[in-house]
């Protein structure tokens, strides 16, 4: 009973996680009409600001930052809130220079589809 008690809160779980993707992307296209490629970069950047935030190392290997370590340890729920609006400010800085112009200029859908790429390319070479 225990596990299947487990896999039904798994499945909840993933579930709950597949939804808010969806819900992103949904959003972003009903308001903006763009695909945005890079949701899931945001998502993972938002993961990863929260880590950093909670005063973990990060970087590895012979890169600048192999085992860099931010100066602040905030507790999870600090580090859950800052992650979210630091991936929040990165979006808007995103859809600042990528696909506003693009949309100002009355651009091909086709176009703001490939400018959603290549930032979400960036963005992912980044992390």
């Amino acid at each position: 009973m225990t596990i299947i008690f487990q896999n039904v809160f798994n499945g909840l779980a993933i579930g709950s996680v597949y939804a808010l993707f969806a819900l992103g992307y949904t959003l972003i296209f009903s308001v903006l009409r763009i695909i945005n490629f890079a949701h899931g970069a945001i998502f993972t950047a938002g993961a990863y600001l929260t880590y950093m935030l909670m005063g973990k190392r990060f970087g590895a290997g012979n890169y600048p930052f192999a085992n860099a370590k931010l100066p602040v340890g905030a507790p999870f729920w600090a580090a859950l809130i800052g992650g979210a609006l630091l991936a929040g400010a990165l979006n808007v800085v995103i859809e600042r220079f990528a696909f506003r112009p693009l949309r100002d200029r009355g651009s091909d859908v086709l176009l703001t589809l490939v400018s959603s790429l290549g930032v979400s390319i960036m963005v992912a070479n980044l992390i």
